[in-house]
């Protein structure tokens, strides 16, 4: 009874060797990990005085609300992907 609580190199954790599913479904975890995508990110600066000193006081995806430690002043920054930097760009769009 207790052995089959003991966990073996290569079995579950009854001892049961892993199926096809679940090497299926281990490869598809596996895949979808390596397409993770990351997000694109430009250094902001304060709208008003320039300064890359600041700090972000509220996030509600995708947008940022921030506020310049320098001159006080709040901006917003926009999350974006880099596929639509490219074709704002294309556009001829900032």
């Amino acid at each position: 009874m207790a052995s089959e609580f003991v966990g073996r190199p290569g079995r579950g954790w009854i001892g049961k060797k892993p199926g096809r599913k679940d090497r299926e479904r281990a490869a598809a975890e596996a895949k979808s990990e390596a397409k993770a995508e990351a997000v694109f990110w430009i250094p902001i600066r304060c709208s008003d005085c320039r300064s890359p000193d600041y700090q972000t006081y509220k996030s509600a995806a995708p947008v940022r609300y921030h506020r310049c430690r320098e001159c006080g002043a709040r901006f917003k920054s926009i999350e974006t992907t880099a596929e639509s930097i490219v074709a704002r760009a294309a556009r001829g769009q900032k």
